[in-house]
């Protein structure tokens, strides 16, 4: 008998189904913070209720800040970067160097497509809720009993878990809460990306400020050192104060090639992120107006307990695996599936016209572990077109009950899963104490940048005090070419400690915001 069938599968995506279940697992028990989060600038005393307030509050915040940069650039360069091309002018600003980055950033473009693979798993997971329908057309041709025959016929086929446990449910749940974990690991991507940016800007700007101002005295020390030489040869000053000019320029000089140094290796560091790969000196930004700011660490913990990526992430990852532990145990106890068809069909010989009539199949598998072994029982019930020189249709009803023998290997299963769980437990109150230190030792990393930058602006005032005074004191011939000189060593050094004090600053505050979830471009005016 020759038969051939066509199937055509046709698979229906419903729509987006919105519902809630109860008895959902729940995350362990933690602190009580502020259920409100508020700014930290105490300036600010408008109260923040949601993300998109505290977003909408940090753009009035920079709105009301002083300008920080130049808005105007005159696009005059083009540097390629492999297959971006960044336009720029003169300066370059933080925000046009955290919009580089995100370019050509991969670990945020694969963060992007996580995401992207995260909402179409949803999708399929909303479709495996409802039951899965297959409609299938027949066609039979053959020869019996030395007679040309032929049969047609369509039907609706369906199966369905009549009982697992919740299983489509749960994964439908789980799928929501990795799209979430998705979207908040792209968050986290780009918030240590951004401190990364951050960190290279300012430090390209502190060494470009160093080697700017060191610069600038160099050629101080240099005009000092040709008048000492001039004074030495006309026999104006004794040898050894001739000597101590020559060893502080040798000592500037020194300091300037140092810093020089730095200078080049803080703007490679801020070229690899930007992906430039042309040599010449970047310029940076330099004038950033920036106010000390007053924090308050329990609304800080509070902000931090509320968006933080990797203490959200802890805590979905938490329920993830108790979803995985549930799936797990409905997947080992008792399952009953339905498997039913219903359609219509006819088969004659070819000397007959064909008569249509329905049939149906429907079929119940239930299988419960025993011990090590697991019970498995069939119930089916079918009615069949008669076939080609029959008169009736086949009635057909079955039931059978089959062991398999030691065949039951959940117990293993289980036992994973009960691990996972207790890991993503501590691994949950792990992230929450890790959330505590961090954002106490970053708001006393910035307490401490904050006296360390107020010791450095009063030293500053003293030593340009200093080197003003010792200038008028070599005019009246009351001090040594050699005094001024040191003057200026020390006027140089207190600048350079300034500059990393500011820069340590802005570093720590950068930093506070990205423990707290939050990404802030004017860290002066962070919240």
């Amino acid at each position: 008998m020759l038969r051939s069938k066509v199937h055509i599968y046709i698979f229906v995506i419903f729509g987006s189904l919105i519902g809630s279940s109860s008895g959902e697992p729940s995350i362990p028990p933690q602190p009580q913070f502020q259920s409100r989060i508020v700014p930290l600038i105490k300036d600010l005393s408008s109260e923040i209720v949601s993300k998109e307030a505290i977003a909408k509050e940090s753009a009035l915040a920079l709105a009301e800040a002083p300008p920080m940069l130049d808005p105007v650039l005159a696009l005059s360069k083009i540097v390629l970067s492999g297959q971006t091309a960044f336009y720029w002018g003169e300066l370059l600003t933080l925000p046009s160097c955290i919009e580089q980055a995100k370019k050509i950033n991969e670990a945020l473009k694969i963060a992007e497509k996580q995401m992207k693979l995260a909402k179409l798993r949803l999708t399929e997971a909303k479709r495996n809720l409802l039951p899965s329908a297959q409609i299938e057309a027949e066609g039979t041709e053959g020869t019996t009993i030395g007679e040309d025959f032929r049969g047609r016929g369509m039907k609706l086929k369906v199966q369905q878990p009549l009982w697992n446990g919740g299983k489509q449910w749960k994964l439908h749940k789980q799928a929501k809460i990795n799209f979430t974990l998705a979207k908040t690991n792209y968050q986290k991507v780009l918030l240590d990306l951004e401190a990364e940016v951050k960190q290279a800007f300012y430090l390209c700007v502190q060494t470009q400020l160093n080697n700017e101002q060191q610069e600038k005295f160099l050629k101080i020390a240099q005009n000092i050192h040709e008048s000492a030489r001039k004074r030495f040869e006309k026999k104006l000053i004794r040898e050894v104060e001739w000597l101590a000019v020559e060893n502080l320029s040798a000592e500037m000089q020194y300091k300037a090639d140092l810093i020089k140094s730095e200078w080049d290796l803080a703007q490679l560091s801020l070229r690899q992120l930007l992906g430039f790969y042309e040599e010449d000196p970047l310029n940076v930004e330099t004038n950033l107006n920036y106010q000390l700011l007053s924090i308050d660490l329990e609304k800080s913990l509070d902000i931090a307990f509320q968006n933080r990526p990797e203490y959200i992430l802890s805590q979905f990852n938490y329920l993830v695996a108790q979803y995985e532990k549930e799936i797990i145990f409905g997947d080992n106890g008792l399952r009953v599936d339905l498997d039913g068809s219903l359609g219509y069909r006819a088969e004659a010989f070819d000397s007959e016209n064909l008569d249509f009539e329905d049939e149906f199949f429907v079929g119940v598998r239930a299988t419960i572990p025993f011990w090590h072994h697991i019970i498995e029982t069939n119930s089916i019930v079918q009615d069949t077109v008669p076939s080609a020189g029959q008169t009736t249709s086949t009635d057909f009803k079955s039931q059978t009950i089959a062991i398999d023998l030691f065949s039951f290997t959940g117990k293993s299963s289980r036992l994973e899963a009960e691990i996972n769980l207790k890991k993503a437990k501590e691994d949950f109150y792990k992230a929450k104490r890790n959330t505590l230190f961090e954002i106490k030792e970053a708001y006393y990393r910035c307490q401490s940048t904050i006296n360390q930058v107020k010791a450095t602006q009063a030293d500053k005032k003293l030593r340009i005090k200093e080197s003003e005074l010792m200038k008028i004191q070599v005019g009246l011939n009351e001090a040594n070419l050699s005094q001024l000189l040191e003057s200026y060593i020390r006027q140089t050094d207190v600048l350079v400690k300034s500059n990393t004090a500011l820069q340590a600053y802005f570093t720590s505050i950068s930093e506070f915001n990205r423990i707290m979830g939050l990404n802030v471009l004017n860290p002066h005016m962070a919240i």
